[in-house]
């Protein structure tokens, strides 16, 4: 049975039912990874002598190097920097010095294969290392001159309470949009607007999800599921950018055929392909000249939509609503992240905060649909979305 032949209410039952799977599949595999707790992770800062800062004993200490308790010969309690790399060269694989490009939230900042395929072995090794039942780790002394080893307990589960902030920023960013998008295919399944809009929020939101278990690990993640969520984060992003250049090429004016756009689709799948495969430089296909790309189709949709509105207030009202939205959320992420990354540079922000305005979006077009009557809904549909967005409101101040 196809969504189209439910009731309303059931298809909405449907679909806040696969939200709530799709967050608690999130949750399940974030907290399912062995961990140390002890805040080595994207979250943790570099040392002045170039080491990483973890927590233990309630103080912040570098860690200089770690280890595999009883993988050949041991480490001695008591060593110099010297000493500590020429073990991580002979045992790369048991012996390692942390290196910056370890704690990247999102790889495909990496600019070359070479940095990216590194970064996916040295995951291989640091999750292995959480195979045990301790991690070792040098720190450094309070002179600084020597190194100490210590052992830390591995976790063989994350609780959920030890859960970075930037994981439920990602994760409440994921619920909005595919809420607001769950609305509008409940209410308009068959409109094809509504439909292109729905799918830009599934994109984004499965862009957060993915980026929300791996940027926010704890120390590292296998690299087999790395590799997996990367590439789906990739899509997923990809399919907010193709869903929303459909989404301004027919509304609010249809200026060209949906079976027209078929090569911006084409296009997305074959520079994913071509940069997993790594065919081609990277220089090329890499994500983030994608994204860019995306955008720049989405903001000459939007500019032909302003000119092609000039005579129709209405419509030319809902454009600029929808397309300052989705210009002004979209581009942020590209300014805040995608540019800076073009340019060599370390992005502006956190990537799990430059995906607050996406979600801003989905916000802004749910009070789009009460003040403008987008997408030509039903007179109920409307109060259902004003009704719910009260009572939301009413439990988010309660629960705060």
């Amino acid at each position: 049975m196809t969504t189209g032949k439910l009731s309303p209410f059931s298809r909405l039952a449907l679909f806040l039912a696969l939200i709530a799977v799709a967050v608690f599949a999130t949750i399940a595999v974030a907290v399912s990874r062995p961990s140390l707790l002890i805040g080595l992770g994207p979250q943790s800062h570099e040392a002045p002598d170039g080491s990483r800062l973890a927590i233990l004993d309630g103080k912040a200490v570098p860690v200089a190097g770690l280890f595999r308790p009883g993988a050949g010969e041991p480490l001695p309690a008591v060593l110099s920097r010297a000493e500590l790399a020429d073990m991580a060269r002979q045992r790369p694989a048991d012996v390692l010095i942390p290196e910056n490009t370890d704690f990247v939230e999102e790889p495909d900042m990496l600019g070359s294969y070479d940095a990216f395929n590194r970064f996916m072995q040295r995951q291989g090794w640091l999750a292995s290392l959480l195979a045990g039942d301790h991690v070792g780790l040098v720190i450094a002394e309070a002179d600084a001159a020597s190194l100490a080893t210590v052992h830390v307990p591995v976790r063989p589960s994350r609780p959920v309470s030890t859960l970075p902030s930037g994981f439920w920023l990602q994760l409440g960013s994921a619920v909005c949009m595919l809420a607001v998008a769950a609305f509008l295919m409940t209410l308009r399944p068959r409109d094809g607007p509504s439909a292109a809009f729905a799918v830009s929020g599934l994109g984004a939101a499965g862009a957060a999800l993915t980026a929300a278990i791996y940027s926010t690990r704890d120390l590292a993640l296998a690299s087999s599921l790395f590799e997996t969520l990367s590439a789906l984060n990739q899509f997923w992003t990809f399919l907010f950018g193709v869903a929303a250049i459909h989404l301004f090429a027919i509304y609010p004016v249809r200026l060209v055929r949906s079976r027209s756009l078929w090569p911006v689709g084409a296009l997305s799948l074959l520079l994913i392909l071509l940069y997993r495969m790594q065919v081609v430089p990277i220089d090329l296909v890499s994500p983030h000249i994608g994204i860019l790309g995306l955008l720049i189709g989405i903001l000459v949709f939007v500019v032909l939509q302003y000119r092609a509105t000039r005579a129709d207030p209405a419509n030319r009202a809902i454009m600029l609503w929808i397309g300052m939205s989705v210009v002004l959320g979209a581009g942020s992420f590209v300014l805040l992240v995608t540019v800076p990354l073009l340019l060599g540079r370390e992005a502006a922000t956190s990537q799990s905060v430059a995906f607050v305005p996406l979600a801003a979006i989905y916000a802004a077009i749910a009070v789009g649909i009460l003040r403008y009557r987008l997408f030509d809904l039903d007179r109920w549909a409307y109060r259902l979305i004003l009704y719910t967005a009260i009572i939301v409101g009413v439990l988010v101040l309660d629960l705060g």
